[in-house]
């Protein structure tokens, strides 16, 4: 008895179709969907047919032309194209660059869908500058989430998680160190005046007499929650193990929208 889709018998439901890969060869007419289809179904990112491609396709789909752009650390201003990409981010690269900016395309569709979903909507806009700032990898933590790579090359997934975390951070405290004030100090009153908060249970964490996860999260307390992130991005478990109050905080900021660390 019952209505369609009660009771036992029957087939059960099949799990739907994967993404296929486009059928036609020619990169330069695929759409965004057919790009990310034909990179999960060939998912070595160091698959030379692969980037080449995916090359390709970004040589055929970037803006027509260039926009000058000076942000972040960035010293000079430089030209870039721009191209939409993953969650309608902005990835904009230097001529030139299309083979790293292609690599970093593969790499936000093998890994991005694998970071928490607040880590991504702290990415607007990736710029791979050409110039380098010192040993710097990459620098966030502005306003308008931003996400600036240096060299000109290619962001990995843990290093989106990184500099997330300096925007998410700002989104969270208004600045990029989880702050841990005492009353009576100078900065404790600074920071209430500006209306910002002055204690943080990551700022417990800190203060609780756990280290670190890396040595450069020793550097200051701005690096130490963002590399504490990475972490959490690519070894969740080695975090829990390692560094258990930064886990709890980071594991509630990531799994509770509310929830402000």
């Amino acid at each position: 008895m019952g209505g369609r889709g009660s009771g036992s018998g029957g087939n059960p439901p099949q799990p739907p179709e994967p993404p296929q890969p486009p059928t036609n060869e020619d990169p330069t007419q695929w759409s965004w969907d057919q790009v990310q289809n034909y990179i999960n179904a060939h998912p070595d990112d160091d698959d030379e047919a692969l980037t080449t491609k995916v090359e390709q396709w970004l040589a055929a789909h970037r803006s027509a032309s260039t926009t000058t752009i000076k942000d972040d650390e960035m010293t000079a201003p430089e030209d870039f194209y721009s191209i939409t990409v993953k969650n309608g981010i902005q990835l904009l690269f230097t001529p030139g660059n299309e083979r790293n900016a292609a690599d970093t395309i593969i790499e936000m569709v093998i890994g991005f869908d694998t970071l928490p979903g607040r880590l991504k909507s702290e990415v607007a806009t990736i710029i791979m500058a050409m110039q380098t700032s010192g040993d710097i990898v990459a620098t966030a933590g502005t306003n308008d989430k931003n996400i600036v790579v240096y060299g000109g090359n290619p962001l990995s997934t843990g290093t989106t998680g990184h500099e997330a975390a300096h925007n998410l951070a700002l989104d969270l405290w208004g600045r990029s160190n989880p702050p841990h004030y005492a009353e009576g100090t100078d900065m404790y009153y600074e920071i209430q005046e500006q209306g910002l908060p002055v204690r943080s249970d990551y700022g417990d964490a800190i203060e609780s007499g756990e280290p670190p996860v890396s040595a450069y999260g020793r550097t200051n307390d701005s690096e130490d929650f963002a590399e504490a992130v990475k972490m959490y991005v690519i070894n969740r478990t080695q975090l829990q193990q390692i560094a258990p109050r930064r886990y709890a905080v980071i594991h509630a900021l990531m799994t509770n929208a509310g929830y402000r660390g």
